[in-house]
């Protein structure tokens, strides 16, 4: 997708919860990259009904789920973007590589995610949700030494929760060694017997 970075930021998103206000009522493209994001819809619905689905030709769309779009109305569209269209910032649509157009006010990006878990697959005892790492209200996962933050662990996908997390198992973490460690004494205040 050409000149994407245009309009990411301004008025093609990558969070529904942080910018769904700003697509209400709009219309909207949803640019996926598996069939399991097209459900991204689903929800997105509850801020616009205007939805049109870009595959760009990346994975075959089931038949369930085409009847799923069919029956809320919701276009699918499976040829590739040749760009997106608009002026300073603010995106109008897109032309398919076959010079056709699209026009839109608003869009949603839902590529799905990529999870960089592959090393941890092999430790025993781990639970797991999905790819995600079941943990804790501190982040600690059911291995008493490994912590798992952000989007490696069930919850939400957003930097500020990555962060919180981050503070959550450094505490537990400083605790433990806390706890592990004899009290220091001031030994030149101590009455010696």
């Amino acid at each position: 997708m050409q000149n994407v970075y245009d309009y990411a930021g301004y008025n093609l998103h990558v969070c529904m919860i942080c910018d769904g206000l700003d697509m209400e009522n709009k219309p909207c493209g949803l640019f996926v990259s598996r069939e399991g994001a097209i459900e991204t819809a689903f929800v997105l619905n509850w801020f616009t009904p205007y939805i049109t689905v870009f595959t760009q030709g990346l994975f075959e769309v089931g038949d369930a789920m085409r009847q799923k779009l069919k029956d809320h109305g919701y276009p699918l569209v499976e040829m590739p973007i040749a760009k997106f269209l608009g002026k300073d910032h603010e995106m109008s649509g897109v032309e398919l590589i076959d010079g056709t157009v699209v026009p839109l006010e608003t869009g949603l990006v839902a590529m799905g995610s990529h999870f960089f878990n592959a090393y941890l697959k092999g430790i025993e005892g781990l639970n797991w949700q999905g790819e995600n790492l079941v943990t804790d209200e501190m982040c600690r996962t059911s291995h008493p030494r490994i912590f798992a933050l952000g989007d490696l662990k069930v919850g939400l996908n957003q930097v500020a929760i990555a962060v919180a997390d981050g503070t959550l198992a450094a505490t537990a973490i400083w605790r433990d060694i806390r706890r592990a460690s004899e009290p220091r004494r001031w030994e030149e205040n101590l009455v010696k017997s």
